[in-house]
């Protein structure tokens, strides 16, 4: 491709492209000459080349045009490939366009390449296989790159067996192809298919014939770690696989840093591995060249299994073992919850001596220079600052802050960030917090460190004004005099300083205040016991929208900051202005049970005479709108829903509330739908309805 000087040259040129390649694919499948099958080469080529900064008219990236367009040229290519295969092959084995297999896998690669850089949303509700059997598989309107990217590996592994069963032809990807495409998902880890497309490759790269080497079982392995995540099967999988090439190949460090980090990645709610303990004994058995980690009877924490892994690394290749493989592990135990096994890991490290055995006796073996490290120090230090318990806790990171600096490490900006958190755990903290970072923004202006305090410092300094109810404060005017500020007054003001800083300093753009900042500052306010706090948070939620209309998109409330802000208004039994507000904004933010979950509960606290009755004339739209299904809020009412409802009819004056209450349960319990059956609560607020109740012959009709 020539050189493009300008803009308008690179346009006209992205035109031009987009012209020729829709020539090209309207050519006949059967009317192919060589010079089309050159064309098509060509063409996909000039897509890689076209530069990154070029304009598209469309909604897609330049990226994401690229590759929707080459994977259109690949696809009629294949069209023509196999037509070929099918009507040529028998009476001419030597066609021309036979000739051009290695061309396809390039074509192939620069196709993975551009799916690889292309951002676009997931969508993996499509379709999975493409055949040869539908004309339509050939189509796409691609904007899923891990699903265009195994698509595209159907579509050759197709044209493969085809080819395969007319006359022995073979079309295979080679392991460069195969990587690609893995690197394509490992930037999707989220997609529902991603463990089970690691897995697919992965037997299709074996069953090509293809010599494996290590650093594609690497690839494999790095994939599977970002997608533990997301997937509980993931890090299990990562094993399968280490087993499978421990028995012809020899690990290295990546391959256990992979495993080590799947299992870490594993420790998180989305995947149910979280707090799933369990003790058992790790044995090994031997394979060909390696040791390979059999499975357990009774499956151990991810944390546990983190660890038994580092201890068969230390054990049977210690030239392996690096810092970072300890770090992962004080991190697993961390986000585990057990500071304790975190820091002893740490000091474990600290004093790591290589052990000598029949692996390693050899002295010309050099020793691995495995010792603490900034992030061994931060891994340790997080691990307190998010599950330590007050003064021990604080105790604790005192002493690794201090080990740190004596151990010639410069504190980072997580160190910091944890140092608050850790502070910011215990009640009544917020002056605490701010002190700290205060320090740290004196330490920043003086040139002392070259690092300033991130938002996430100046967001847990907010929440823990928000968990702190009065500071004490002197006026500019009467330094002597102490008055009390509340705590969300604080946090409020640390709001401001960040948007003062911001405008002032163009260096710190990163400290603009988001919508997550906002909202933490409106919670502050809805903990208030202030009179003025509704009103305050209000102010915040209209300033959001206000400063959303002159491009500030990045503060637009979300459905957590509408219920921080209907918190704040139920407090204080302001409960219909809470309603009211859920009505005017639902049409931009769009609220969740949650959100009526906390009106029903003020209205359950009200000591308003009507209270109960607007629950449950709430209740009833709620039941309409949603069997109706046109309203745009089309809630479902759900079991603490009714819940807080028969409690506002519990705390009711109302004479007949103890018969209303039992009313809405017994209409529970005829219910078919399954979903709003009655539980223990359910019973229990019925119960304690009549319990309240000054009706004659309550206690028999409990």
């Amino acid at each position: 491709m020539a050189s493009v000087t300008s803009s308008a040259t690179t346009r006209e040129y992205y035109n031009s492209l987009c012209y020729k390649t829709e020539e090209w694919l309207q050519t006949p499948t059967n009317s192919f000459t060589r010079r089309d099958i050159s064309r098509g080469l060509f063409l996909i080529r000039e897509w890689s080349d076209i530069p990154n900064t070029t304009r598209v008219s469309s909604s897609n990236s330049i990226e994401e045009e690229r590759a929707v367009q080459q994977t259109k040229i690949l696809r009629h290519f294949m069209g023509v490939y196999v037509t070929a295969a099918i009507t040529n092959m028998k009476h001419s084995p030597h066609h021309s366009i036979f000739f051009y297999q290695d061309e396809m896998i390039e074509m192939l690669n620069r196709c993975l390449h551009s799916w690889r850089n292309a951002a676009a949303p997931i969508n993996t509700s499509v379709a999975r296989k493409c055949s040869f059997t539908s004309k339509s598989s050939y189509t796409t309107d691609a904007t899923d790159p891990p699903l265009e990217s195994m698509r595209l590996m159907d579509l050759f592994q197709d044209a493969n067996d085809l080819l395969c069963k007319n006359d022995g032809l073979r079309l295979r990807p080679s392991q460069k192809t195969f990587s690609m495409c893995m690197n394509v998902i490992s930037l999707y880890p989220e997609s529902s298919t991603a463990c089970k497309d690691v897995a697919t490759l992965l037997k299709r790269c074996q069953e090509s014939g293809v010599q494996i080497d290590l650093q594609f079982y690497n690839v494999c392995l790095h994939t599977l770690a970002k997608c533990a995540t997301y997937h509980r099967e993931a890090p299990i999988l990562a094993e399968k696989i280490f087993q499978e090439m421990a028995i012809t190949h020899t690990p290295n460090t990546a391959v256990f840093v992979s495993l080590l980090h799947a299992w870490t990645n594993a420790i998180t709610s989305k995947n149910g591995f979280i707090g799933n303990g369990g003790h058992s004994e790790w044995g090994m058995k031997r394979g060909c060249s390696g040791a390979m980690l059999t499975t357990p009877v009774v499956p151990p924490s991810p944390a546990e299994r983190a660890e038994a892994i580092l201890e068969q690394l230390i054990r049977d290749y210690p030239n392996l073992v690096k810092t970072i493989c300890f770090n992962i592990c004080i991190v697993a135990w961390g986000k585990q919850g057990y500071p304790e096994k975190a820091e002893k890991l740490f000091w474990r490290l600290q004093n790591y001596q290589e052990p000598k055995n029949a692996f390693n006796d050899d002295k010309s073996i050099r020793k691995n220079n495995v010792q603490p490290n900034a992030v061994s120090f931060n891994g340790a230090i997080k691990a307190w600052a998010k599950n330590g318990d007050g003064s021990k806790s604080l105790h604790k990171i005192h002493l690794l802050f201090e080990q740190m600096k004596r151990q010639g490490y410069e504190p980072t900006l997580e160190t910091y960030a944890s140092i608050m958190e850790a502070y910011g755990n215990a009640p009544e903290s917020g002056e605490k917090v701010e002190s700290v970072l205060d320090e740290f923004e004196a330490m920043y202006l003086r040139g002392d460190i070259v690092f300033a305090p991130s938002k996430i410092c100046y967001l847990m300094a907010i929440r823990a004004w928000g968990r702190t109810q009065s500071a004490s404060s002197h006026s500019l005017a009467a330094p002597d005099i102490q008055t009390k500020i509340s705590g969300a007054e604080k946090a409020e003001l640390l709001l401001q300083r960040m948007e003062e800083i911001y405008l002032q300093d163009g260096n710190r753009s990163d400290i603009k205040p988001c919508v997550i900042v906002y909202t933490a500052a409106i919670s502050a306010w809805a903990k208030s016991d202030a009179a003025c706090a509704p009103n305050r948070a209000l102010a915040l939620f209209r300033k959001m929208t206000r400063d959303c209309m002159y491009g500030a998109s990045n503060i637009f409330p979300n459905v957590i900051t509408l219920n921080a802000l209907l918190e704040a208004f139920c407090k204080h039994e302001r409960v219909e202005e809470a309603r009211e507000i859920i009505e005017k904004w639902k049409g931009q933010v769009q609220p969740d049970t949650k959100s009526y979950q906390i009106i029903l509960k003020g209205y359950a606290k009200s000591t308003a005479l009507d209270a109960a009755e607007n629950a449950h004339e709430l209740i009833r739209e709620l039941e309409h709108e949603y069997q109706d299904g046109a309203n745009i809020r089309k809630m479902k009412p759900t079991v603490p829903m009714y819940s807080q409802l028969l409690v506002a009819w519990g705390n009711s004056s109302s004479n007949d509330a103890a018969y209303r209450a039992e009313e809405i349960f017994r209409q529970i319990c005829r219910r078919d739908n399954v979903s709003i059956q009655p539980d223990a609560t359910i019973l229990n607020c019925a119960l304690r309805a009549w319990s309240k109740s000054s009706e004659g012959g309550a206690a028999e009709r409990a």
